[in-house]
């Protein structure tokens, strides 16, 4: 089947700025990088309209965006080709937010916070917390992008001024850092109800994915955890509206698993052909 997509990596800062988001140089640099990547994994035949890596070319059967934000499906209908069915805008903005994932995680992890002012954050990052480090997460970001490790205590300047411009977009999450021994991510799809399509081992340099395999060597009450979160996070986005490909971010540490650390509403880093590119 000859399919054509739009590897959108740049998504996230799409639904942040709307349609204000045009990405710079170095972005389109980085993006064409991450393209050709990815390609390989798509399948025979699978046709990169954007960033171009091809050109449509004739018996194009399906189309793909990443994550179907406007400006992924305008680069579809630009080729001439009918784009997939999608959620609104505001519907992917909701889900991909760091807050959707907050509301559903609990207190798995001690002393997460979600912060909207200044002085609130400064007594939350005065504590020592569990480690004695925090690290502060912007609402949208990807690859370790819009985070920030401080150390407990008062923020020094180069920090206040990081924590000012981030509270001017929107609230930021306050986490400890932890020392994290391995990391997950459960893929799924959302439409006709919640399936589930693998559990990936991922490899992360600095906070960005290198690799993934299939997890097959998890014991009984990791998958069953692994998996029962990702359920749940399925039927919270299938109540938001949603429907797509999705996956949930999960590692272990020293206190144990953090069975959902974030939550990506979209294709995601790993997907191949064993997860499969289309709704049930």
């Amino acid at each position: 089947m000859r399919r054509a997509w739009v590897l959108n990596f740049d998504a996230e800062d799409e639904l942040e700025r709307g349609p204000r988001h045009t990405p710079g140089r170095a972005m389109q640099a980085r993006l064409l990088d991450l393209a050709r990547q990815v390609a390989p994994s798509l399948g025979p035949g699978a046709r990169v309209l954007a960033p171009a890596l091809h050109e449509a070319g004739e018996g194009i059967e399906r189309t793909h965006a990443w994550c179907p934000t406007p400006r992924a499906l305008a680069a579809l209908r630009r080729a001439g080709l009918t784009p997939p069915a999608a959620p609104s805008f505001d519907i992917l903005r909701r889900v991909n937010e760091r807050g959707f994932a907050f509301a559903l995680a609990g207190d798995e992890l001690p002393d997460v916070h979600r912060a909207t002012r200044l002085d609130e954050l400064e007594a939350l990052v005065g504590r020592r917390g569990p480690t004695g480090r925090w690290r502060l997460k912007r609402g949208f970001g990807v690859a370790g992008r819009g985070q920030r490790p401080v150390e407990a205590g008062t923020l020094g300047a180069p920090d206040r001024a990081w924590v000012e411009a981030s509270l001017r977009r929107g609230a930021l999450y306050v986490e400890p850092e932890v020392e994290i021994d391995r990391e997950f991510s459960v893929h799924g799809w959302v439409g006709r109800g919640v399936s589930l399509r693998s559990i990936r081992a991922a490899t992360v340099v600095d906070r960005a994915w290198v690799s993934s395999t299939l997890a097959a060597d998890l014991d009984p009450r990791t998958e069953h955890a692994l998996t029962d979160a990702a359920l749940r996070v399925g039927r919270a986005l299938e109540d938001a509206g949603y429907h797509g490909p999705f996956g949930v971010d999960a590692y272990a540490w020293s206190g144990g698993l953090r069975t959902l650390s974030e939550i990506n509403a979209r294709y995601c880093m790993g997907w191949d052909a064993r997860d499969g590119w289309d709704p049930p």
